[in-house]
């Protein structure tokens, strides 16, 4: 009945409005809503790590939700901090794999299967409490920045917008097409062209920082919801799979939508938590 493209635009257009509706107006009821895409991301996580149809799943499923509610209590210990320290680590590994995958068509299927995707679940463990802990941090600061999570939310819907239209019309020199077939070079420049335009005209409104700086720590975002999003791309082409799921039409699974934000977000944590740059 609809193509996709247009799927694609009325699911955005219904997306956008939600996000400015539970950001900006009904915030009361933001934290449930985060919750909702955090449990729901994670269940996509056992389909695309190999464990979808695991006898094991709902204990798997236990487990992240205990791991979860064991991240906030014992937040204010320094829980948090350890997990976005084990989020360094998977940024740097994942950039080195991104290369040596992109080499090689069939690098890990010299790996024992099983090894792998409990490596992809580990990450996961990781990856989401750290993503759930930052929404939750970005959507609490105080007053005048009372808007921080929606601008961090729409730099890295830009920057995907971005460059999945610019791809569309000007992509030609693809970068990553044993991971990414897709995706090119001058949608990538466009997406963080757009993004990057966007902070520079509303970074004023949450930082008290020069340009100088605002540049390095907002191009440093923008390349990590790059990687965020071909992790995501890494682990779909291993198992084989298109989409993560189909939730949203047009779209695929909910992770194909906020995979620019695994690692981008825990960044803006470190930096806002820690008063890097406020």
């Amino acid at each position: 009945m609809f193509s996709n493209l247009t799927k694609r635009v009325i699911t955005s257009v219904v997306i956008i409005l939600t996000i400015i509706s539970f950001t900006l107006f009904f915030t009361e009821y933001l934290r449930f809503i985060l919750s909702i895409v955090i449990f729901y991301g994670f269940w996509e996580w056992l389909k695309i790590s190999g464990y979808g149809l695991n006898k094991n799943r709902i204990w798997l499923f236990v487990t992240f939700f205990l791991t979860i509610f064991f991240s906030i209590g014992l937040q204010k210990y320094g829980v948090a901090n350890i997990l976005l320290y084990f989020n360094v680590v998977i940024w740097l590994g994942t950039a080195f794999i991104l290369l040596k995958f992109n080499e090689e068509t069939n690098h890990f299927k010299s790996y024992n299967k099983v090894t792998v995707n409990r490596t992809i679940l580990v990450s996961g463990y990781i990856i989401l409490p750290s993503l759930y802990l930052s929404f939750l941090y970005l959507s609490q600061v105080n007053i005048e920045k009372s808007f921080l999570l929606f601008f961090v939310i729409a730099y890295v819907a830009l920057s995907d917008i971005g460059g999945y239209f610019c791809g569309k019309l000007f992509g030609k020199k693809k970068i990553f097409p044993n991971i990414s077939p897709n995706k090119t070079l001058e949608g990538y420049i466009g997406g963080f062209l757009i993004s990057f335009t966007a902070i520079l005209l509303t970074y004023e409104k949450f930082l008290n920082e020069t340009l100088f700086t605002t540049v390095i720590i907002f191009t440093i975002f923008i390349i990590l919801s790059f990687i965020g999003d071909l992790y995501i791309s890494l682990i779909k082409r291993i198992h084989s799979l298109e989409d993560t799921g189909s939730i949203l039409p047009g779209h695929g699974g909910l992770l194909d939508r906020i995979d620019g934000m695994i690692f981008a977000f825990p960044f803006s944590y470190i930096i806002f938590s820690k008063n890097i740059i406020i």
